[in-house]
């Protein structure tokens, strides 16, 4: 479809000029991952490739960084990039992104459990960093991961 003629391209663009700082990865933003700081190699690795396995694609991650290069996102902030964005699913990789992304949304995200928020699938973590340290934590984490929704075939 048209650029010009598609509704959702104006405020994920809108976003993506206004929070270019905080904002990596897919500019369409179907699958999103929100963490406090960057995310680690391996953790990212890892949201990329459970992205890819549930056919969002490699590329097909946007990554949030909430502090980034001293410019702290707020939870109005958040949530106005998330609902411009529209992503089908939702990452929180860390303590600090969960408790924002809540903020945001007004409702209580449980780390480690399949939420639904506004319409959304939503996977939160404690620290996708530290899970990555062991083969038990990687698998743990991959346990949640591949709960998330394929991405829609027509």
């Amino acid at each position: 479809m048209n650029d010009a003629r598609n509704i959702y391209a104006h405020d994920r663009s809108r976003v993506w000029d206004e929070f270019a700082v905080n904002l990596s990865g897919s500019r369409e933003g179907l699958f999103v991952a929100v963490c406090t700081a960057s995310t680690s190699e391996e953790a990212r690795t890892a949201i990329v490739k459970s992205a890819q396995a549930l056919g969002y694609g490699a590329d097909g991650v946007t990554f949030v960084t909430i502090d980034a290069t001293g410019t702290r996102l707020t939870a109005p902030q958040l949530i106005d990039i998330v609902e411009s964005m529209d992503p089908l699913c939702v990452v929180a990789a860390d303590a600090g992104s969960t408790l924002l992304f809540a903020e945001a949304a007004q409702k209580l995200v449980e780390p480690n459990e399949p939420t639904r928020l506004n319409g959304r699938e939503v996977r939160a973590f404690d620290d996708l960093n530290e899970l990555m340290h062991t083969p038990a934590g990687k698998q743990r984490a991959w346990a949640l991961l591949k709960t998330l929704p394929s991405f829609p075939r027509s």
